[in-house]
């Protein structure tokens, strides 16, 4: 599937296209990032196999529910909606700075047995912010912790959203 919009903020509305392996639901999915010229045409600017979840898992179970990618005001939107359970909600957000698109945002939610938490990490500025909600009690009550993390550069080519958040979660626990 793909989304067009202006990701480089450069006037013209470029393509981000996902790939998935026809026989196998299970392979990784490539995402493109195809940047439209001035004459029209398109050039291949970045192509990524670890920016999107795999779907399934090699035994048929269904992980991701489904996703959604979109262009907004330069940012490149990457949400997946977990099927329950293990597999919360996984948000992305990439920009450009220059030549370089990189990975700025990642959020989480997980449901699991006694309590919600969701996950903000605004790779800019090295700040995540955890809210866990326990669903134990009535009133449901929340408890939000933020921390400071080393600012880490990811690229588009090389990042996995999956893997940044769980070892920033690793930092915090």
């Amino acid at each position: 599937y793909e989304s067009s919009g202006d990701l480089n903020e450069d006037g013209l509305d470029d393509i981000v296209i996902v790939l998935e392996h026809k026989n196998n639901k299970a392979a990784e999915r490539p995402i493109l990032i195809l940047l439209k010229q001035k004459d029209k045409s398109y050039i291949l600017d970045k192509k990524s196999d670890s920016v999107m979840p795999i779907m399934y898992t090699e035994d048929d179970y269904k992980i991701i529910d489904s996703e959604t990618i979109g262009i907004d005001k330069g940012i490149l939107i990457i949400n997946s909606y977990g099927s329950g359970g293990p597999n919360g909600n996984l948000f992305s957000h990439f920009q450009y700075f220059g030549k370089d698109l990189r990975l700025i945002y990642i959020e989480t939610y997980d449901v699991g047995a006694g309590s919600w938490q969701s996950l903000y990490y605004d790779l800019e500025k090295g700040e995540l912010e955890q809210e866990i909600t326990n669903t134990m009690e009535e009133d449901m009550p929340v408890k939000s912790k933020n921390f400071k993390l080393k600012k880490v550069k990811y690229l588009f080519e090389n990042a996995s959203p999956e893997d940044i958040i769980r070892d920033a979660y690793k930092q915090i626990d």
